[in-house]
Parts: C-alpha cells; structure tokens; sequence
C-alpha cells in the first residue's frame, strides 16, 4: 500500500525550498540593482532605471566603464558591447560544445566589464575581482560611493 502522506511531505518540501530559492534569488537580483541604480544616480548616468532590467543593466554598466583594454585592443562603445555580448551568449549557449563555450566566454567578458567598473572605485585588485565575479555584491557595497578612486 502507498502513503500518500510521505509522498505529499516529500513534494511539499520541494515546493518549499523552491520558493525559499526563488525568494533569495528575487533579493540577490534586488540588491545589485538597487546598487547599479544608486551608482549610476551619483555619477548622473542617462537612464539609471536600466539597472533593474535584465540585460539593461548590463548596458547600463558598460556605459559607466565606456571603454576597456582587452588583450592589448582598445575596446569602445562597451554599453553595447556587454548588452549584445551576454544576449548574443545566452540565444547559442543551447548549442552542443560550441555554445557553451561563447556563453562562458561571454560571460567572461561581462566579469571583465565589471572588474574595469569596480577598478574605478577601489585600487585593490583583489577587492574587485572578488565584486565582478559577485557583482551584486560590488553594486551593493559601492551604491553609496561617487567613484572617488576614478
């Protein structure tokens, strides 16, 4: 005989560390958009509610950096660059090998995007790898910050 109510325990408890998962997700989105939106107000970037779109905010960050230098090339107009880079990634990462590979090197390209941003605000080198690898927490503890190391 089958009870149900181990199987309804089980399921329940699924569902709830479903929704415990998608509730920390929505507060790790939340915090570094409010903090790419409070970074972008202090330095009266154009548009500073991109930061809470997906995608936008990677606009929103490439144009707080402008341009980079990557691998010896000069790299510029970089809002459109890390807003088509990452969407660009994401539709051919369901490609077998090939997409998987332009979806981490596009994700690379966003951390690196990110490091140059936060490379802005503090010269500690380890400090802002540590906030582009997790830039949510970058945008978070530098909302406040007017760029200061700029």
């Amino acid at each position: 005989m089958l009870n149900l109510g181990i199987l309804n325990a089980i399921w329940g408890s699924g569902a709830f560390f479903r929704l415990i998962s998608f509730v920390v997700n929505v507060a790790i989105y939340a915090m570094g958009a409010f903090g790419l939106y409070k970074m972008a107000i202090h330095r009266s970037m154009p548009n500073p509610w991109l930061a809470w779109i997906p995608f936008g905010s990677n606009y929103l960050s490439g144009s707080m950096v402008g341009e980079m230098e990557l691998f010896g090339i000069r790299v510029t107009n970089l809002a459109l660059l890390n807003l088509l880079v990452p969407v660009g990634g994401s539709i051919l990462s369901s490609t077998p090998l090939i997409g998987q590979l332009i979806w981490l090197a596009a994700n690379i390209f966003v951390i690196l995007v990110h490091y140059n941003l936060f490379k802005q605000y503090r010269s500690d080198n380890s400090v802002c790898i540590l906030y582009a690898i997790f830039s949510f927490i970058g945008f978070f503890m530098l909302r406040d910050d007017n760029g200061a190391g700029m």
